[in-house]
């Protein structure tokens, strides 16, 4: 169950309703080299899942009870496919990146029914909440002794998102813009008796509060619209001590 306009959506599952299958192909490369005291590697590898009976939900209606309907049936199909890319490189435990990037396409075999407006069914072949591009980074430096820095990010592409009626006045598929979600953390160590390490740290998470910006709003909200990052910018300080 969920809650849309003010209201609760019940979700059942057809009587015919068969699980998904699915069948996967990968393929990869790996080269590692190094070079004076650095080390680095890149993998690229290829991907494509032919997905059947792939789950989708139309609405049904509503129940005696008042709730609105969606019922979960087998659809077409759906394929997905795309290729990736990590790299690394390192210094010793002095500093290292490791970056990666992923292109894919998640598309269903034919178009899928997902609601009905006025009478008219509105359809999509993109499978909803799939970026088509995505990645992250993360750096890590030990600049001087026990002190360790970490600079990371992550990347969400533009995505399709279904926003029901209830805040707005019809269903409508939105297209989201992309996110860059950027974090640090700085750490430092100190060394006490007894071999007990204290440790203080601090840092910033979502640093450009990349953060969904259209949000519903009172109790006709569609509580399932929602996409990026799961919180704003947040500012942490953390004591860890360890032996």
């Amino acid at each position: 169950m969920t809650a849309v306009g003010g209201e609760g959506v019940q979700i059942q599952l057809a009587d015919d309703l068969n699980e998904e299958r699915s069948n996967s192909f990968s393929g990869s490369v790996d080269w590692t080299t190094s070079f004076g005291h650095w080390q680095a590697n890149i993998l690229l590898e290829g991907f494509y899942t032919d997905l059947r009976d792939v789950f989708i939900l139309e609405d049904i209606g509503v129940n005696a009870d008042g709730f609105a309907m969606k019922e979960r049936r087998n659809g077409e199909g759906a394929r997905v496919y795309g290729a990736n890319i990590d790299a690394k490189i390192a210094h010793g435990k002095d500093v290292s990146l490791q970056v990666g990037f992923t292109a894919q396409k998640s598309r269903y075999k034919r178009a899928e029914v997902w609601t009905e407006v006025d009478g008219v069914e509105l359809v999509t072949e993109r499978m909803m909440r799939t970026p088509d591009f995505y990645g992250y980074f993360t750096l890590a430096a030990t600049p001087v002794k026990r002190l360790d820095l970490s600079l990371s990010g992550t990347y969400t592409g533009s995505m399709i998102v279904p926003h029901y009626a209830g805040y707005i006045q019809n269903d409508r598929m939105e297209t989201t813009p992309d996110f860059f979600d950027l974090n640090f953390k700085a750490a430092y160590t100190f060394v006490l008796h007894d071999h007990i390490n204290l440790q203080v740290n601090a840092g910033v998470q979502n640093i450009f509060n990349s953060f969904q910006s259209d949000l519903d709003k009172g109790e006709f909200r569609d509580s399932g619209y929602f996409y990026g990052p799961t919180q704003p910018r947040t500012f942490f300080v953390g004591v860890k001590i360890s032996q």
